[in-house]
Parts: structure tokens; C-alpha cells; sequence
């Protein structure tokens, strides 16, 4: 990542490459990141507004037919991921098949919230980094056994943890959570209904 990047988007890059991302493709102000098949695309946005109203300059800017993920990191990043969800809403509605996600990151800041990010966009893409298929617990909505669909260690300052998803198969329940060296639980992302 070159240092003419904006501060915040290196910060996203080496914060998502600490826990697993490949760098495929960089820009000015973007990166396209990979693990395994998840594409994502972190962008530092030149304006914090859209600059065309035309849905294929929209499509073709913030790339969201080339990735499953959006992370938008700005200081206004809430309207700006509401206009692109309209615009990918926009284009599906006229035959266009956009199903990438777009998750804002408020660059005040990037640590805190793009570690939540991260653990939303692993649930919502288990399928596609999916890696484990180990039974583990009770759903706590249906009861039904848990499966980790992830399973991944993370260092970070010293520190190793092991990086989770399960998902529950029957009412699609998804929980993210990381285990520490310690062996406790604890969870950086919010349980998800599928």
C-alpha cells in the first residue's frame, strides 16, 4: 500500500491483513482484499457523497461487481453506504445481479469499528471462508447443534486467539466470536439472524 494512501485505509488494509486478508489489488484510494473467495474492497472515498447518479458509474467506482464486501471507511461513511445500497438496489431491480454488502466504517475510528465489521462480514460470508465443519453446542434460538464454519488464529501483539463463526443449519443463526489464549469466549461482532 503505498504511503500516498490515506492514513485510515492503510490502517484498514493492515488491520485486515492481520487476520487473514490477502491484498490483491490496490489504488489511490481503495484495496481489494481477498480470504479464500471473499472479495472485499475497502475504499477511502474521494467525497463522502455520490458524484454520478448513473448506476453503472456507481457500480464501476466503488467496484461492487467484483466484490462480495464494501467496507467504506469515511467521516461520513452512514450516508454515503446508504446511497450505494440504493444504487446496488437500483441495479438489481433493472436485471443487474450486485450482491455485495456494504458495511460503513466511521474513520475516527477505523480499530474499533472495523473489527465489529470484520466479524459481521465473516458471518455473513461463511460461505465463502468457510473452512471448518465441526459441531459445537446448542443453538440458543432452536437447540438444533451449532456447526464452526470458520475457525481461524489470530496474533496480534503476542496475543494468539482463534477466530470463529458458527451457524446453525435448521433457523440460521450465526454467532461470531473469538476465544482467547486463555480459552474464554467473548464475541466482537453481535449474533446475526441469517
Amino acid at each position: 500500500m503505498s504511503l500516498d494512501s490515506p492514513w485510515e485505509l492503510r490502517r484498514a488494509v493492515e488491520l485486515m491483513e492481520k487476520r487473514g486478508f490477502k491484498t490483491v489489488e490496490t489504488g489511490g484510494n481503495f484495496a481489494l482484499m481477498e480470504l479464500r473467495r471473499m472479495r472485499a474492497v475497502v475504499i477511502y472515498p474521494l467525497k463522502d457523497y455520490l458524484q454520478s447518479p448513473s448506476v453503472d458509474d456507481v457500480i464501476k467506482e466503488f467496484m461492487l461487481d467484483r466484490a462480495d464486501s464494501i467496507v467504506l471507511v469515511s467521516e461520513r461513511p452512514y450516508y454515503l453506504s446508504d446511497e450505494l445500497n440504493s444504487a446496488i438496489e437500483r441495479a438489481n431491480l433493472s436485471g443487474r445481479a450486485i450482491e455485495a454488502r456494504v458495511y460503513p466504517v466511521y474513520a475516527g475510528d477505523v480499530d474499533g469499528q472495523l473489527n465489529v465489521t470484520m466479524g459481521i462480514m465473516l458471518a455473513n460470508n461463511y460461505d465463502k471462508v468457510g473452512n471448518s465443519d465441526e459441531t459445537d453446542g446448542q443453538c440458543p434460538s432452536c437447540g438444533e447443534h451449532m456447526r464452526v464454519v470458520f475457525d481461524n488464529r489470530v496474533a496480534d501483539e503476542g496475543e494468539e486467539a482463534r477466530e470463529q463463526v458458527l451457524v446453525c443449519k435448521r433457523c440460521g443463526l450465526k454467532i461470531h466470536r473469538i476465544i482467547n489464549g486463555a480459552g474464554e469466549a467473548g464475541s466482537l461482532a453481535p449474533i446475526l439472524h441469517g
